[in-house]
Protein backbone atom coordinates (compact mmCIF):
# COMPACT_ATOMS: atom_id res chain seq x y z
CA UNK A 1 0.00 0.00 0.00
CA UNK A 2 0.75 3.58 -0.68
CA UNK A 3 0.60 6.08 1.75
CA UNK A 4 1.30 9.84 1.66
CA UNK A 5 2.76 12.34 4.33
CA UNK A 6 2.44 16.82 4.07
CA UNK A 7 3.40 18.77 7.32
CA UNK A 8 2.62 22.63 8.00
CA UNK A 9 4.48 24.56 10.60
CA UNK A 10 2.89 26.45 13.20
CA UNK A 11 4.62 29.69 14.52
CA UNK A 12 3.20 30.31 18.13
CA UNK A 13 4.22 33.70 19.91
CA UNK A 14 3.63 34.95 22.70
CA UNK A 15 1.32 37.63 23.10
CA UNK A 16 2.86 40.75 24.46
CA UNK A 17 2.18 43.00 27.19
CA UNK A 18 1.20 46.86 27.17
CA UNK A 19 4.12 49.30 27.47
CA UNK A 20 4.14 52.05 29.76
CA UNK A 21 5.49 55.43 30.55
CA UNK A 22 4.86 57.55 33.47
CA UNK A 23 5.22 61.04 32.03
CA UNK A 24 4.98 62.96 35.30
CA UNK A 25 5.95 63.93 37.59
CA UNK A 26 9.78 63.28 37.30
CA UNK A 27 11.07 60.45 39.69
CA UNK A 28 12.39 61.29 42.84
CA UNK A 29 10.03 64.46 42.34
CA UNK A 30 8.62 66.56 45.81
CA UNK A 31 5.44 67.64 46.78
CA UNK A 32 4.58 69.27 50.06
CA UNK A 33 2.10 67.90 52.42
CA UNK A 34 -0.95 69.56 51.38
CA UNK A 35 -0.36 69.66 47.55
CA UNK A 36 -1.58 67.46 44.91
CA UNK A 37 0.24 66.53 41.73
CA UNK A 38 -0.94 64.81 39.01
CA UNK A 39 0.43 61.39 38.10
CA UNK A 40 0.16 61.41 34.02
CA UNK A 41 1.02 58.11 32.13
CA UNK A 42 1.11 56.31 28.50
CA UNK A 43 -0.25 53.14 28.21
CA UNK A 44 0.11 51.41 24.29
CA UNK A 45 -1.40 47.93 24.29
CA UNK A 46 0.65 45.51 21.29
CA UNK A 47 -0.97 44.25 18.04
CA UNK A 48 -4.46 42.65 18.44
CA UNK A 49 -5.07 44.11 21.76
CA UNK A 50 -6.56 47.27 23.37
CA UNK A 51 -6.13 49.29 26.74
CA UNK A 52 -8.74 48.52 28.86
CA UNK A 53 -7.52 50.08 32.03
CA UNK A 54 -4.66 51.99 33.91
CA UNK A 55 -4.74 51.62 37.63
CA UNK A 56 -2.60 53.97 40.02
CA UNK A 57 -1.64 53.59 43.54
CA UNK A 58 0.55 55.19 46.38
CA UNK A 59 2.25 51.85 47.35
CA UNK A 60 -0.98 49.65 48.24
CA UNK A 61 -3.59 52.80 48.27
CA UNK A 62 -5.65 53.28 45.25
CA UNK A 63 -5.29 56.77 43.66
CA UNK A 64 -8.11 55.37 41.24
CA UNK A 65 -8.51 54.07 37.54
CA UNK A 66 -8.20 55.71 34.47
CA UNK A 67 -10.11 53.87 30.90
CA UNK A 68 -9.48 56.68 28.40
CA UNK A 69 -6.18 58.33 27.64
CA UNK A 70 -4.81 60.21 28.27
CA UNK A 71 -4.03 58.42 31.83
CA UNK A 72 -4.20 60.38 34.59
CA UNK A 73 -5.00 60.46 38.79
CA UNK A 74 -4.10 62.65 41.48
CA UNK A 75 -1.95 62.29 44.42
CA UNK A 76 -3.38 64.57 47.00
CA UNK A 77 -1.65 65.13 50.07
CA UNK A 78 -3.16 66.44 53.39
CA UNK A 79 -1.22 67.03 56.76
CA UNK A 80 -1.47 63.45 57.72
CA UNK A 81 0.31 62.29 54.56
CA UNK A 82 3.33 60.84 55.97
CA UNK A 83 6.56 63.06 55.07
CA UNK A 84 8.94 60.75 52.88
CA UNK A 85 9.27 58.60 50.06
CA UNK A 86 6.31 57.37 48.32
CA UNK A 87 6.02 54.55 45.65
CA UNK A 88 3.91 55.71 43.21
CA UNK A 89 3.39 53.06 40.72
CA UNK A 90 0.98 52.62 38.06
CA UNK A 91 -0.40 49.39 36.04
CA UNK A 92 -1.85 49.57 32.44
CA UNK A 93 -4.21 45.81 31.96
CA UNK A 94 -5.13 45.10 27.97
CA UNK A 95 -8.20 43.18 26.34
CA UNK A 96 -6.66 40.17 26.76
CA UNK A 97 -5.28 40.57 30.77
CA UNK A 98 -1.97 41.14 30.21
CA UNK A 99 -0.77 44.19 32.62
CA UNK A 100 3.08 45.74 32.82
CA UNK A 101 3.71 47.61 36.01
CA UNK A 102 6.03 50.80 36.34
CA UNK A 103 6.91 53.06 39.38
CA UNK A 104 8.21 56.42 40.24
CA UNK A 105 9.11 58.05 43.82
CA UNK A 106 7.74 61.08 44.44
CA UNK A 107 9.02 62.73 47.93
CA UNK A 108 6.40 64.37 50.41
CA UNK A 109 8.22 66.85 52.28
CA UNK A 110 6.76 69.42 54.94
CA UNK A 111 5.75 72.99 54.52
CA UNK A 112 8.00 75.74 54.60
CA UNK A 113 7.50 77.39 58.41
CA UNK A 114 6.60 81.12 57.99
CA UNK A 115 9.05 83.34 61.05
CA UNK A 116 7.51 84.06 64.11
CA UNK A 117 7.87 87.56 65.23
CA UNK A 118 7.70 88.97 69.09
CA UNK A 119 7.73 92.02 69.80
CA UNK A 120 9.30 92.57 73.04
CA UNK A 121 8.66 96.65 73.18
CA UNK A 122 6.83 98.58 74.08
CA UNK A 123 4.04 96.38 75.65
CA UNK A 124 0.78 96.74 74.70
CA UNK A 125 -1.26 99.81 76.38
CA UNK A 126 1.84 101.64 76.66
CA UNK A 127 1.45 105.40 76.35
CA UNK A 128 3.51 107.74 73.69
CA UNK A 129 3.19 111.73 74.38
CA UNK A 130 2.71 113.70 71.41
CA UNK A 131 5.99 114.74 70.32
CA UNK A 132 7.56 112.08 71.61
CA UNK A 133 9.51 108.72 70.48
CA UNK A 134 9.25 105.20 71.03
CA UNK A 135 11.84 102.12 70.04
CA UNK A 136 10.02 99.37 68.61
CA UNK A 137 12.18 96.69 69.20
CA UNK A 138 11.30 92.82 68.30
CA UNK A 139 12.67 89.15 67.71
CA UNK A 140 12.35 87.06 64.95
CA UNK A 141 12.83 83.21 64.47
CA UNK A 142 13.22 81.58 60.53
CA UNK A 143 11.93 78.17 59.95
CA UNK A 144 14.16 75.14 59.43
CA UNK A 145 16.70 75.43 56.48
CA UNK A 146 15.66 79.98 56.54
CA UNK A 147 17.73 82.79 57.97
CA UNK A 148 15.73 86.03 58.45
CA UNK A 149 16.06 88.60 55.16
CA UNK A 150 14.70 91.80 56.79
CA UNK A 151 12.08 93.25 60.06
CA UNK A 152 10.13 95.86 59.25
CA UNK A 153 8.06 97.79 60.85
CA UNK A 154 4.95 99.46 60.41
CA UNK A 155 2.53 102.13 62.08
CA UNK A 156 -0.88 100.68 60.71
CA UNK A 157 0.35 100.56 57.12
CA UNK A 158 2.88 103.58 57.45
CA UNK A 159 6.30 102.13 57.15
CA UNK A 160 8.27 102.67 60.27
CA UNK A 161 12.07 101.55 58.42
CA UNK A 162 13.83 98.33 57.88
CA UNK A 163 15.94 96.32 59.79
CA UNK A 164 18.41 93.48 58.38
CA UNK A 165 20.37 92.34 61.32
CA UNK A 166 19.65 91.45 65.02
CA UNK A 167 18.45 92.74 67.50
CA UNK A 168 15.60 94.41 65.22
CA UNK A 169 14.27 97.87 65.88
CA UNK A 170 12.78 101.00 64.77
CA UNK A 171 11.78 104.01 65.90
CA UNK A 172 8.46 105.46 66.48
CA UNK A 173 8.59 109.06 66.56
CA UNK A 174 5.21 111.21 66.89
CA UNK A 175 4.87 114.55 66.33
CA UNK A 176 2.29 117.29 67.27
CA UNK A 177 0.07 116.49 64.03
CA UNK A 178 0.18 112.82 64.62
CA UNK A 179 -3.48 111.57 65.59
CA UNK A 180 -4.23 110.83 69.05
CA UNK A 181 -5.64 107.64 70.34
CA UNK A 182 -4.83 104.33 69.24
CA UNK A 183 -2.16 103.49 67.23
CA UNK A 184 -1.26 99.77 65.84
CA UNK A 185 2.16 99.14 65.70
CA UNK A 186 3.23 96.05 63.23
CA UNK A 187 6.68 94.45 62.75
CA UNK A 188 6.73 92.32 59.46
CA UNK A 189 9.73 89.75 59.19
CA UNK A 190 10.62 88.25 55.86
CA UNK A 191 12.79 85.03 55.75
CA UNK A 192 15.16 83.71 52.54
CA UNK A 193 12.44 81.55 51.51
CA UNK A 194 10.10 84.44 50.96
CA UNK A 195 7.52 83.49 53.75
CA UNK A 196 6.30 86.20 56.61
CA UNK A 197 5.16 86.43 59.47
CA UNK A 198 4.50 88.86 61.90
CA UNK A 199 3.90 90.59 65.54
CA UNK A 200 1.45 93.58 66.90
CA UNK A 201 0.97 95.87 69.77
CA UNK A 202 -1.25 98.29 70.31
CA UNK A 203 0.10 101.68 71.89
CA UNK A 204 -2.15 104.92 72.95
CA UNK A 205 -0.71 107.95 71.53
CA UNK A 206 -2.00 111.05 74.39
CA UNK A 207 -1.53 114.66 74.15
CA UNK A 208 0.94 116.36 76.57
CA UNK A 209 -0.31 116.79 79.58
CA UNK A 210 0.47 119.87 82.20
CA UNK A 211 1.53 118.51 85.08
CA UNK A 212 3.34 120.66 87.88
CA UNK A 213 5.57 119.92 90.80
CA UNK A 214 5.38 121.99 93.41
CA UNK A 215 8.41 122.09 95.88
CA UNK A 216 8.07 123.68 99.57
CA UNK A 217 10.64 123.29 102.47
CA UNK A 218 9.31 121.66 105.78
CA UNK A 219 8.90 123.39 109.09
CA UNK A 220 11.88 122.14 110.29
CA UNK A 221 13.82 122.50 107.58
CA UNK A 222 15.49 119.55 106.98
CA UNK A 223 13.41 118.50 103.95
CA UNK A 224 12.00 119.27 100.73
CA UNK A 225 8.38 118.31 100.34
CA UNK A 226 7.57 117.49 96.54
CA UNK A 227 4.24 117.20 95.58
CA UNK A 228 2.01 117.14 92.45
CA UNK A 229 -1.52 116.05 91.12
CA UNK A 230 -2.87 112.80 90.29
CA UNK A 231 -1.69 111.81 86.63
CA UNK A 232 -2.06 108.70 86.03
CA UNK A 233 0.69 107.05 83.78
CA UNK A 234 3.52 110.07 85.42
CA UNK A 235 6.52 108.66 86.55
CA UNK A 236 8.68 110.94 88.89
CA UNK A 237 12.47 111.06 88.21
CA UNK A 238 15.84 112.48 89.46
CA UNK A 239 18.74 113.75 88.09
CA UNK A 240 21.54 115.24 89.83
CA UNK A 241 22.20 117.47 86.63
CA UNK A 242 20.19 119.87 84.96
CA UNK A 243 20.34 118.34 81.42
CA UNK A 244 21.35 114.81 82.08
CA UNK A 245 21.33 112.31 79.46
CA UNK A 246 19.13 110.02 81.36
CA UNK A 247 17.20 110.45 84.02
CA UNK A 248 17.12 107.89 87.31
CA UNK A 249 12.82 106.55 88.07
CA UNK A 250 12.34 107.14 91.24
CA UNK A 251 10.52 103.80 92.13
CA UNK A 252 7.04 104.06 93.77
CA UNK A 253 7.12 107.44 94.51
CA UNK A 254 3.64 108.89 96.28
CA UNK A 255 2.82 112.53 96.32
CA UNK A 256 3.98 114.35 98.61
CA UNK A 257 7.20 113.00 99.32
CA UNK A 258 9.79 114.10 101.69
CA UNK A 259 13.41 114.59 100.53
CA UNK A 260 16.14 115.11 102.90
CA UNK A 261 18.17 118.69 102.10
CA UNK A 262 20.94 118.06 100.04
CA UNK A 263 24.47 118.98 101.63
CA UNK A 264 25.57 121.98 100.26
CA UNK A 265 27.25 122.39 96.76
CA UNK A 266 24.92 119.62 96.12
CA UNK A 267 22.08 119.85 93.52
CA UNK A 268 19.44 117.33 92.56
CA UNK A 269 16.68 118.06 89.82
CA UNK A 270 13.04 116.23 89.48
CA UNK A 271 10.56 116.02 86.74
CA UNK A 272 7.30 114.07 85.78
CA UNK A 273 7.28 111.98 82.64
CA UNK A 274 4.78 110.22 81.02
CA UNK A 275 5.44 106.83 80.51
Amino acid sequence: SASTTNSIVVKVTAALPPTLVIDAPANNATVTQGATVAINATATAAAGATISKVDFFDGTTSLGSDTAAPYTANFATTGATAVGDHTIRVIATDSKSLSTTNSIIVKVIAPATPPVVVITAPATGANVAQGASVTVNATATAGVGATITKVEFFDGNTSLGVDTTAPYSASFGTAAATAVGDHTLRAVATDSKGLSGEATVLVKVVAPTSVKLTVALSADGKNVLISWPAAPGFVLESSTQASPTSWSVIANATSPMAVPVATAGVSKYYRLRLQ
